[in-house]
């Protein structure tokens, strides 16, 4: 079993959106702190890495013994990594895998419970609950999208913000949070557009599946528009440096992606737009982060 398999099987490809999560969450800290603990900083973006590739996983062993992966048509940015259908990984394998990961991110979030106590619990409880009840409970509840606004914004942004600076929360970091959950919720929500038939099949419940998929398209745009104006509200309120508005360069290429996405016709013609959503949320997140550091050393507002 090879590593190219196992790349496939955690799909790395996607654990940027982690490192985009993990830059913007230390860049907060360093605006609102001046300086960020840097090895902390490192070892909870692992930790976050190593989370983010455990509900990878768990998602394809659930999809795959509830029979999901067996009806889903791939893209390129949905419908699974496709390792167990295809007997790359056996399901016992991807299991072990799974509770290998899950207990690698307890490690991780035990250390920093000796440092930081409670508000870590809290975090690290509530992604490990999401990690494992995401595939198997939320999405049959329509609670994806919103378990996903959660991971990647209270979740995992508030929580590299306070391993990087000792502080649990800011309202820099809450504006900072929000932004960035919703438009990585921006992302589910088209990628949950290919899978209409084979997720309604295993009785999933997402957007897309229980409105349609111009619905699932302006939920992606109603997603980025709130993002975008707590971004511009946190800027007004003067909780953010108005350097954060660099940003806005991203806007146009999630625009685009709605756009695609409510022509299109089928499944090779959202490609496009799944990718460009996928483009313009790492884009988006980024450059919040650099305006973040760029507010530290150009202080205008």
């Amino acid at each position: 079993m090879g590593v190219r398999v196992w790349a496939r099987g955690l799909r790395l490809q996607f654990l940027t959106l982690t490192l985009a999560t993990g830059f913007l969450g230390a860049s907060v800290a360093y605006y609102s702190h001046g300086g960020v603990r840097l090895f902390e900083a490192i070892l909870a973006l692992a930790g976050a890495l190593i989370a983010h590739a455990a509900v990878n996983v768990w998602n394809d062993y659930f999809d795959y013994t509830s029979g999901l992966d067996l009806l889903t048509r791939r893209t390129p940015f949905s419908g699974g990594s496709g390792v167990l259908p295809e007997g790359l990984i056996s399901p016992r394998g991807m299991l072990t895998a799974a509770l290998l990961l899950t207990g690698a991110t307890i490690l991780i979030g035990a250390y920093f419970y000796i440092l930081y106590g409670p508000w870590l619990v809290a975090y690290v409880v509530a992604g490990i609950t999401l990690m494992i009840l995401y595939s198997p409970v939320m999405t049959k509840i329509m609670l994806g999208e919103i378990a996903t606004f959660l991971g990647f914004g209270p979740i995992m942004t508030l929580g590299m913000y306070l391993v990087s600076s000792g502080t649990p929360w800011s309202p820099p970091a809450i504006v900072a949070a929000v932004f960035n959950g919703l438009l990585v919720a921006g992302v589910l929500v088209l990628n949950e557009i290919p899978d209409i038939d084979a997720d309604r099949e295993v009785g999933r419940k997402t957007i897309p599946v229980v409105f349609g998929s111009t619905a699932g398209a302006k939920a992606h745009l109603i997603f980025f528009l709130i993002a975008y104006l707590a971004l511009a509200l946190g800027v007004l309120k003067g909780l953010l440096p108005l350097t954060s508005l660099i940003s806005l360069i991203a806007a146009p290429s999630l625009y685009r992606a709605y756009s695609l996405a409510s022509s299109a016709g089928d499944v090779e013609s959202l490609i496009p737009a799944l990718a460009e959503n996928i483009k313009g949320t790492h884009l988006a997140s980024v450059l919040l982060g650099i305006g973040l550091l760029m507010g530290v050393l150009l202080p205008l507002h």
